[in-house]
């Protein structure tokens, strides 16, 4: 076996942490998760993962691991929910602001209001 890469050692390792969290559900009620919300960084993930635990919905977060190795993030956090709590947790994130105005648009209403 020859040398591999950290980055797919770091891809193997969430590929597989992602394949037994949904293997934990599988037996009970076969589980299929879906994607919720790509947040723009860390700290917007990790409210919106505490915000749908504390109503009682799975949260699977999956992000850049090199962000560990290196500090940075290369690609923003996803979350992922079992598929029948997506309507619930999307009513959840989107009363709370998450899918609010993108910043273009925001950008376009300022300068309309100038």
């Amino acid at each position: 076996m020859g040398l591999r890469s950290i980055e797919d050692i770091e891809n193997q390792v969430e590929d597989e942490i992602l394949r037994n969290a949904e293997e934990r559900y599988r037996d009970e009620n076969d589980r299929e998760y879906v994607l919720v919300l790509k947040a723009k960084d860390l700290i917007m993930a990790d409210m919106a993962e505490g915000l749908l635990n504390d109503n009682d919905i799975e949260v699977i977060k999956k992000s850049d691991s090199a962000k560990g190795i290196f500090g940075v993030s290369m690609f923003p956090p996803a979350l992922y929910v079992p598929a029948e709590d997506f309507e619930r947790a999307f009513d959840i994130l989107s009363g709370c602001g998450f899918f609010d105005e993108t910043e273009n648009e925001i950008e376009s209403d300022v300068d309309e209001n100038k």
